[in-house]
């Protein structure tokens, strides 16, 4: 296999472009004898505990023998490079540290890598973990779908640009410095986006005392006392003549937009006839009931839905539908399937005697009317605070890219 670059920049003085086999033993053998008992404790890495974009990896505890044979032998100070799909896009590469004894065994998805004396291991690591490195990574990939690795020979091949060690330390230690500015302004902005959820919650409780003393004009309504509750349709799977028309049908998936104006598929005036009596209006209010539960949007047009949505419409001036969307949210479902669908999921009549806290109908508009004017606030610091992480996961990858480009001297 050869590994195709599209250019080689020009590197700086004393530096030269090496390939990773020339400089590192890939996947090295485990030596013929090791000098420990069956039982003597050993670290052990799966998949789940080596943790993305460098975040390192989490030893566990195993005995030698349950764990000498079959899995992945590697030492202290060893580039663990994830090879299978989705884990080796998803960036779990990681430097060896903190083993037992100094050596350990993981999954036999990593393909380990040892620098020579020639490279340091943080070197190596940061190379290999490059944007740029992981789609020509992805691009060599073998094997079946879902099961597709990189192989060997990929790493072997891989040219990557070689200072000397002391340049190495230099723009390491410089990088390390950068990468952890970045990293910090990610976590701190993965926090407020935490927090700022959280708030959204927290407002919602606040406004809606569901489960609490209600206020005095307040009161508990069956949803189908306020609401015509309409149950939806699946026209059958093995007729693809009703798939595949001009009318909306919506599944659960489609309810991640509000309000839904496209869907993923729709149906034929064949399934749409299959389906007479269950057309929803524009302005229908949806709400998904089984398997994911509590999902809510409005119709944007006229539309269908599966079994697994109810349309619900008002059925006097009692409720504004944006109020009761927003009730619907804080409706305990599991807690009241548990009481009256005895554990099963929801059904039309157990829907239809789900309890909605009611207030005077004006006193809905303002609680609608709060609940957008802060729930924006909080939407805003949740779309800055990702803003900031994605500008810091972006510059993490330029560091990448810059240190590797034969930019060295910008370091």
């Amino acid at each position: 296999m050869t590994v195709e670059i599209v250019s080689r920049p020009p590197l700086p003085d004393r530096w030269r472009w090496a390939q990773l086999g020339e400089i590192s033993a890939i996947n090295p053998r485990k030596p013929a004898n090791m000098p420990y008992a069956p039982d003597a404790l050993v670290s052990f890495v799966p998949m789940a505990n080596a943790k993305e974009n460098a975040g390192g990896i989490f030893p566990v505890q195993k005995p030698l023998e349950q764990v000498a044979k079959g899995y992945t032998y590697f030492e202290e100070g060893d580039v663990l490079f994830a090879k299978i799909t989705p884990c080796m896009q998803n960036g779990k590469h990681n430097i060896a540290r903190g083993l037992l004894n100094g050596f350990g065994f993981g999954t036999t998805e990593f393909h380990v890598i040892r620098p020579s004396s020639e490279a340091l291991a943080e070197w190596v690591h940061n190379v290999v973990r490059q944007p740029s490195v992981l789609r020509d990574a992805e691009a060599n990939f073998e094997g079946t779908a879902g099961q597709q690795r990189v192989p060997k020979q990929f790493l072997e091949n891989l040219p990557i640009p070689l200072p000397p060690l002391e340049e190495q330390r230099r723009i390491v230690a410089r990088l390390d410095e950068r990468m952890a500015v970045a990293e910090r302004a990610r976590v701190a902005a993965d926090r407020i986006a935490e927090a700022a959820n959280a708030l959204k919650n927290s407002l919602l409780r606040e406004i809606l005392p569901l489960g609490q003393n209600l206020p005095q004009d307040w009161r508990i309504a069956a949803l189908g006392e306020v609401c015509d509750i309409v149950i939806g349709k699946t026209p059958p799977r093995d007729d693809p003549a009703a798939y595949g028309g001009i009318h909306p049908w919506v599944k659960i998936a489609d309810m991640a937009n509000d309000p839904i104006i496209t869907t993923s598929e729709t149906l034929s005036d064949k399934g749409y006839a299959m389906c007479k009596g269950r057309l929803l209006a524009r302005g229908t209010l949806l709400y998904s009931f089984k398997l994911t539960i509590g999902k809510t949007a409005f119709a944007g047009v006229d539309l269908i839905t599966n079994e697994a949505i109810a349309g619900l419409t008002a059925k006097r001036e009692e409720v504004f539908m944006p109020y009761l969307q927003r009730a619907l949210g804080m409706v305990d479902v599991t807690e009241y399937i548990g009481a009256a669908a005895k554990g099963k999921t929801l059904n039309k009549r157990t829907l239809s005697v789900l309890p909605i806290p009611l207030p005077p109908l004006d006193e809905q508009r303002r609680i609608v009317a709060r609940l957008d004017e802060r729930m924006a606030a909080a939407e805003r610091a949740v779309r800055a605070a990702r803003a900031t992480a994605e500008a810091a996961a972006a510059l993490s990858a330029s560091l990448l890219r810059d240190a590797f480009a034969g930019a060295g001297g910008y370091f």
